[in-house]
């Protein structure tokens, strides 16, 4: 299983804390992943009721 970091947060903002967090793709996302044409540039995460 692959770990990615968004250096660019790092940069832009103060982080506090650190949350591992999985995620779920669809076919074409897994397609551009493998093509080595993935981005996370707009992602989050978000914590509701104690969950991420």
């Amino acid at each position: 299983m692959k770990s990615i970091e968004n250096r660019k947060a790092w940069h832009d903002y103060h982080i506090i804390e650190k949350y591992k967090a999985g995620i779920v793709l669809v076919g074409c996302e897994v397609k551009a992943l493998r093509e080595g044409k993935g981005n996370l540039r707009d992602s989050f995460a978000q914590v509701r009721r104690g969950e991420v």
